[in-house]
Order: structure tokens, then C-alpha cells, then sequence
């Protein structure tokens, strides 16, 4: 039950992939969350802006998605912040959609996306057999076999869910289109 439950999801967003025109709200959907996970880690909502690694966040957007932010930038509150960062992103997405053309970056968006999907689902699923095999040894420890399969493969799924928005979005904003003269 648990299996079929995350492969309904799974197909769903393949099934999304496939019949999608334009997947870059999606993707920049993922970029935002993406950014969000780091930023609660660089500059978190709750310290003061003494506190914030701004280096550290600026680094990491630097090399995630090749923005270079001065310092000036993260003067501010944090939702202002993660707003201006978001701008900045679709900005980005939006000069590279434009310099490879948006019928390319289309099918780039669809490739990539099925391609982690797919990729982490197998994964996902190799992981699935070796917990399988191994829960039943949790009722030597006076546990519940079925209850902590469940927990463990949600924990897992959540994993790989989050695996794949960070693969789709490093694959996404690192690649450079390049078109061959005909």
C-alpha cells in the first residue's frame, strides 16, 4: 500500500512532465524552494540579520545558480530578502530561456525533469526492496515492523522528492544551450 502510494505520485508528476507545455513555473517553483531550504540554513527567519551567513548564502547562490550578489543586497528583512532572490532567479531563468530560445528550453525543461524523475525513482525503489528485507529484524527490538516501514519509507520518499527538485533545478541552471549552425 505504501508502494502504490508513492508511485501514484511519481506518475503523477511524470504524467505532468509529459503533458506539460511549459514547465517553468514548475521549475521555478522547485528553484524557490530549493533557495528556501538554504536560505533558512544561511540567513534563518529566526536570528537577527547579525547573524546571517550573507558570505555563505551569497557563495552558494553563486555557485548554484551562478548569481553574484553583493553584499548591499541582504540589507533588509528576510522576506524582502527571499523575494528580491526569487526576482533575481526568474530573472536569470528567463535571459537563459531567451538566449537558447523558449521551444529549446521547453524540451530541456521536459528532458531533464523525466530524467531525474526517473533516475531517483529507481533508486527509490532499489532502497524500497533493501528496507523491505531488512524491517522485519526491528521486532527483535520490540517494535513494530509494518509501523516503522511505513515511517521509514515516508522519510525516504521525502528524500528523494527533495532529491529530485535539488538535481532538477542544479541541472536546469547549470546547463549551457548551445545550438550548432544548420
Amino acid at each position: 500500500n505504501v508502494m502504490n502510494k508513492q508511485r501514484e505520485v511519481i506518475y503523477q508528476q511524470r504524467r505532468l512532465v509529459l503533458e506539460g507545455q511549459n514547465l517553468k513555473e514548475l521549475i521555478l517553483e522547485m528553484a524557490s524552494d530549493v533557495k528556501q531550504v538554504q536560505a533558512d540554513l544561511y540567513i534563518s527567519r529566526e536570528a537577527s540579520s547579525r547573524e546571517w551567513d550573507t558570505l555563505g548564502f551569497r557563495n552558494w547562490l553563486k555557485t548554484n545558480f551562478g548569481l553574484e550578489l553583493e553584499e548591499k543586497f541582504f540589507d533588509g528583512s528576510y522576506q524582502d530578502i527571499a523575494e528580491r532572490v526569487n526576482g533575481e532567479i526568474a530573472s536569470l531563468y528567463s535571459s537563459k530561456e531567451q538566449s537558447a530560445s523558449p521551444e529549446v528550453m521547453r524540451h530541456l525543461e521536459r528532458m531533464v525533469c523525466l530524467q531525474v524523475i526517473d533516475s531517483k525513482w529507481k533508486d527509490h525503489l532499489y532502497a524500497m526492496d533493501n528496507l523491505r528485507e531488512g524491517i522485519g529484524l526491528r521486532a527483535y527490538g520490540q517494535r513494530d515492523p509494518l509501523v516503522e516501514y511505513q515511517h521509514e519509507a515516508y522519510e525516504m520518499f521525502s528524500q528523494m522528492i527533495s532529491s529530485i527538485k535539488n538535481d532538477i533545478v542544479d541541472i536546469i541552471f547549470k546547463i549551457q544551450v548551445q545550438q550548432q549552425p544548420k
